[in-house]
């Protein structure tokens, strides 16, 4: 075995040693040159040449493509898990004017609020559909609503209105959802007191299709009860809710808490059998953007301004809201 020499041998010098290595490097290349400059010359593996030199393009396209192929396979299914589409039902309309205030009709502000509300959702690539469209005025049951709306395949219902109140200083922003879905789930149905003080396994509910209805209960004694919700609290609720309830939940805190950074003070997201909510089969949510009846909030409500920063603000909202969750498996 050769033994390398020490750099503290006397036979060893790396001036002399790498002067070598140098003419030797320079002889090299010089041979190389005069043999690429005579194939040059005389045409000789002048094809092998572009193949060798075509290759690394090849193999960079290769690579290009399958980067491609990536991101537009990634693309291509996250654009099929955003081909998403949103039922937009704005308020009232015909002789239906909802609140008045000021000399303001609530289903004009909701048809106003929704016409911005819809561009903003289309710049996003959400497909709309409506109970009745924004820019048409005409009597639509509330029962009608959710047959139309229950009738579409959806990913989410938005319901938008305006609120009101005989004290002049109410305010803010309110979004309810319900997780009370009859025609879902009722498996673990349930009345309970406004403070949530007692709580009824609740029978069913009997009535009018319309607005609230009549239910049905166990009382605490174990007999069959009769709520009115005109005279009293009960309200109904689930204590194992659907996934559609979960959500609806869970987007109605998340647009309380985007539309209160526009101005609004954040009422919250309340759980409350309103029909279009209850009645849903989507993930559903009923948006009360801010008091008419409060003319400091009327300002900003009836402003194109303040509205367009609304709807980008449920827009905005919604779309996260649809694009986390159906990476989640919505």
């Amino acid at each position: 075995m050769t033994k390398t020499p020490s750099r503290c041998h006397p036979c060893y010098s790396p001036i002399r040693n790498g002067a070598k290595k140098m003419k030797k490097t320079l002889g090299v290349r010089w041979i190389g040159i005069m043999i690429l400059g005579l194939m040059i010359v005389f045409g000789v593996g002048c094809q092998g040449e572009e193949e060798s030199v075509a290759a690394p393009i090849i193999v960079e396209e290769d690579v290009g493509k399958g980067a491609e192929n990536v991101i537009g396979g990634a693309g291509e299914e996250d654009q099929e898990k955003r081909d998403f589409v949103v039922i937009l039902d704005p308020g009232h309309g015909g002789t239906e004017t909802g609140r008045q205030a000021f000399g303001y009709d609530e289903k004009d502000l909701n048809n106003q609020l929704t016409e911005k509300v819809a561009k903003e959702l289309e710049d996003r690539g959400i497909t709309l559909e409506y109970t009745r469209h924004y820019s048409e005025d005409y009597d639509l049951s509330l029962s009608k609503r959710m047959k139309i709306a229950n009738g579409m395949e959806a990913d989410l219902f938005l319901s938008i209105h305006h609120d009101g109140s005989i004290h002049a200083e109410a305010r803010g922003v309110t979004v309810f959802y319900s997780t009370y879905r009859p025609l879902i789930s009722v498996d673990s149905a349930y009345l309970r007191t406004e403070d949530g003080e007692q709580v009824y396994e609740l029978i069913g509910e009997v009535g009018n299709e319309e607005g609230r209805k009549n239910y049905v209960y166990y009382d605490a004694e174990g007999n069959e009860a009769f709520s009115n919700p005109t005279h009293d609290s009960l309200e109904p609720f689930e204590e194992n809710p659907s996934e559609e309830a979960v959500l609806s939940g869970i987007l109605a805190e998340e647009l309380a808490e985007a539309l209160a950074e526009t101005g609004l003070w954040n009422r919250g997201a309340i759980d409350a059998p309103y029909f279009v909510a209850r009645r849903s089969v989507h993930p559903a949510v009923l948006v009360e953007a801010g008091f008419m009846t409060n003319l400091e909030e009327l300002e900003g409500i009836i402003d194109p301004i303040t509205q367009q920063q609304r709807a980008e603000a449920i827009a905005d909202t919604v779309y996260k809201f649809l694009v986390d969750h159906s990476e989640k498996g919505m």
